[in-house]
């Protein structure tokens, strides 16, 4: 049992930082998304986590004041949606630990949710059963792929372009047909755009044949290929292995990012090959989670 553990606020957020970036650090700990590298976690923390105060999504055990367990919730509170950090417990008592800071949190929260999101490496050792005591529902495997740079990424794809205001209804279009139920919808997408998030097109005179649209980190040297689409009569062609080349190029080249990750469901034998054909390796597999609320 945990004796002599107090469930509070975190004040120190390096210290949550550094504790998050240890746990993540080893697959039985693993959380997908939330990343590894200590500074991109404070960072997060401080600038970049939930729609609501840190004092309603972020939680910590302490023993004898010593942080023992970090828990976060990651909250959107237009969708009412819930992206779990966590739990990271450097205890036996794992499970324990966690259902008193899950407790301590959900007890926080000053707006209604509407689904709860976990991402778990494979080889998470708590994982499963702290999802199932909380009534979750086990759903698909994904895989992490990331890139490095290579001599090829040196060479720019010829008729890969930056997407123009012109094609953003046809671009919406495409996207909503190939990603009806997803994150950001075509619409979210181009408000996203600017210097660092960027759509590349290919096209065929005027009609769109795909698209890709990737993230750049600059600061902290990453980058992320959020979504690669090709339209149904352009398929087989090359297209999306040309907008993917060309997304590293320019995310290596011009944002002289260091490594470059995508998110791809385990059962989309034809994507991942795709991916690794443009030099794409795994390295995590993620189980995800959801629960929603009535």
């Amino acid at each position: 049992m945990s004796y002599n553990l107090e469930i509070k606020a975190i004040d120190d957020l390096r210290v949550a930082a550094a504790f998050i970036s240890k746990c993540n650090s080893t697959s039985h700990q693993h959380v997908g998304y939330c990343g590894e590298n200590e500074k991109e976690i404070l960072h997060t923390l401080e600038y970049d986590f939930s729609d609501l105060p840190l004092a309603e999504s972020l939680i910590g055990a302490f023993h004898h004041d010593q942080l023992v367990g970090v828990l976060g919730l990651d909250i959107e509170k237009d969708s009412q949606e819930v992206e779990i950090w966590g739990p990271f417990i450097q205890r036996d008592d794992w499970l324990d630990v966690a259902h008193k800071m899950w407790d301590g949190l959900i007890k926080k929260l000053s707006i209604p949710v509407q689904q709860y999101n976990g991402f778990y490496h494979k080889e998470h050792q708590y994982a499963a059963p702290f999802m199932d005591q909380l009534q979750f529902e086990k759903g698909n495997a994904h895989y992490i792929l990331i890139a490095k740079p290579s001599p090829d990424d040196s060479l720019c794809e010829e008729g890969i372009q930056e997407i123009t205001s012109d094609l953003f209804p046809t671009f919406i279009t495409l996207h909503q047909e190939l990603f009806p139920h997803t994150y950001y919808n075509g619409e979210d997408i181009i408000q996203r755009l600017n210097e660092d998030r960027k759509v590349l097109i290919s096209k065929d005179n005027e009609e769109l044949q795909g698209y890709v649209y990737f993230e750049a980190n600059p600061e902290f040297h990453e980058g992320s290929l959020e979504y690669i689409g090709v339209s149904q009569d352009h398929r087989k062609k090359g297209v999306g292995k040309r907008l993917i080349r060309s997304a590293l190029f320019q995310l290596f080249n011009h944002f002289s990012i260091e490594e470059i990750q995508l998110c791809v469901a385990a059962e989309n034998e034809k994507a991942l090959k795709l991916y690794k054909s443009a030099g794409f390796l795994v390295k995590n597999k993620l189980i995800s989670y959801r629960r929603k609320e009535i």
